[in-house]
């Protein structure tokens, strides 16, 4: 197999992503009135080493994926230190190839998601609380036949990012998605629970970095069979945001690792390259951290669920 996001035992890969621009402070305080947000389109990889005996390398598992993102988000400051933001994001991840030829790999294809957030100002520190609503379609296969599934997730989360200085940012967020769906042909995640710690430097005016890692652990629900609780996996990157002119380029390298004693054996790296228009007026940059890096919890709550955990 990355969302663009989008962290199990993981197959080997190969990964870059293109993050939207982090946006710049404005010393005018004219913008407090004004619409603010950003367009953004992805494209990249995930990328699954194949293991013999993996349940990646089974009849209905695809090994690499290229997934294309579209994503938008819109601000308004609501008052001098409060401001709300929405953000929309459909994704599609093309599968590339598949081991096997039994039946249709089982990991979602199409994602559509919709957030809302708060997000308070103050001196050296912003927090924000979101919550998300993602509707997913995914094939699943049984008896030798396959059918579209749907699944319905609710996602909140809460954090925040403390500034040390102009150029240094730590963040930090926490969150749990969860759906009450059933399905009778395909396992699923119903529940899923995760820990994101970051660090952003601004090397240059033009150049930002950004550093994060994300612990997960999830709850895997299958009609046939009983649940499978407390598993965990982890996703860590490196993005690289250049501002030029009107838009911000991003390269982004992703890994997605799982140890543990019962789990699939997968390991994979993601790369993805997006471009980023920000519109209106200018947000700061702390809102930026976060709105252009959270979790890609639309992709890892299906994918656990698939290449994965067989």
């Amino acid at each position: 197999l990355l969302k663009n996001i989008i962290a199990i035992t993981f197959i080997a890969g190969t990964s870059i992503v293109f993050a939207g621009g982090t946006t710049n402070q404005s010393s005018n305080d004219s913008y407090l009135s004004d619409i603010y947000g950003q367009y953004k389109i992805s494209y990249g990889s995930i990328d699954f080493s194949l293991y013999s005996g993996d349940a990646i390398s089974s009849d209905r598992e695809g090994a690499n994926y290229l997934p294309v993102e579209f994503e938008a988000w819109v601000g308004k400051k609501l008052s001098s230190d409060l401001e709300g933001i929405v953000r929309l994001k459909y994704a599609k991840y093309n599968t590339l190839g598949q081991k096997g030829t039994s039946g249709p790999d089982d990991t979602p294809n199409k994602v559509f998601s919709a957030e809302g957030m708060l997000i308070k100002d103050y001196s050296n520190f912003t927090s924000y609380s979101a919550l998300q609503y993602i509707r997913s379609r995914e094939f699943a296969y049984n008896d030798r036949t396959s059918a579209e599934v749907y699944h319905t997730l609710f996602h909140g989360s809460l954090g925040g990012v403390y500034s040390q200085s102009d150029h240094n940012a730590s963040f930090i967020g926490f969150g749990i998605a969860s759906t009450s769906d059933e399905t009778s042909s395909s396992a699923y995640v119903d529940e899923v629970i995760y820990l994101q710690l970051g660090h952003n430097i601004q090397i240059t005016e033009n150049l930002d970095f950004t550093l994060q890692h994300t612990e997960y652990q999830y709850e895997k629900k299958h009609s046939e069979g009983s649940d499978k609780d407390g598993r965990e996996y982890q996703y860590s990157e490196a993005n690289f945001n250049y501002r030029y002119h009107d838009y911000d380029l991003g390269l982004k390298f992703g890994r997605i690792d799982n140890n543990g004693p019962d789990f699939a054996h997968a390991k994979a790296d993601t790369y993805m390259f997006s471009i980023s228009v920000p519109f209106g007026s200018k947000s700061s940059k702390r809102t930026g951290l976060i709105v252009n890096n959270r979790p890609d919890i639309e992709f890892m709550n299906g994918f656990t669920a698939g290449p994965t955990d067989q």
